[in-house]
């Protein structure tokens, strides 16, 4: 089985501690992913493909994101509950890696999510005003 990674994106200070610790303890890699390395795909990232000799050019990401790889499901969640019981290291834009997103970069998946979230907050407020 390949080992269980979590992707951190723009996550620092103590919730970066917070998230950490969960990693430690449900026996996850944490890899905080630098800005220069953000033009890489997800898969790469995750160490599932090659990374890319390109070097990076384009929009910094800025968004918060964790993109778990490889986790079981009790990892799964371990970390997602642990994260909610701990106030202030909630992070909204999260994703597992899958078939359709190995191959996006960190820009475009956080795109895609942050459209999802937007699209449900506006299904929400439609349905409850």
């Amino acid at each position: 089985m390949k080992r269980p990674v979590l992707l951190a994106f723009n996550i620092s200070g103590e919730k970066a501690e917070t998230i950490g610790m969960f990693c430690s303890k449900l026996d996850i890699e944490l890899r905080d992913v630098k800005t220069d390395e953000q033009h890489q795909t997800i898969g790469a990232l995750c160490r599932t493909e090659a990374l890319s000799e390109a070097s990076f050019e384009g929009e910094e990401f800025t968004d918060e994101m964790l993109v778990l790889c490889n986790l079981s499901a009790e990892q799964q969640a371990g970390l997602l509950t642990g994260l909610r019981s701990v106030s202030g290291a909630n992070v909204s834009l999260k994703a597992v890696l899958t078939e359709y997103n190995i191959g996006w970069s960190a820009a475009r998946l956080a795109a895609e999510l942050s459209a999802e979230r937007d699209a449900i907050a506006r299904n929400r407020s439609e349905r409850h005003p």
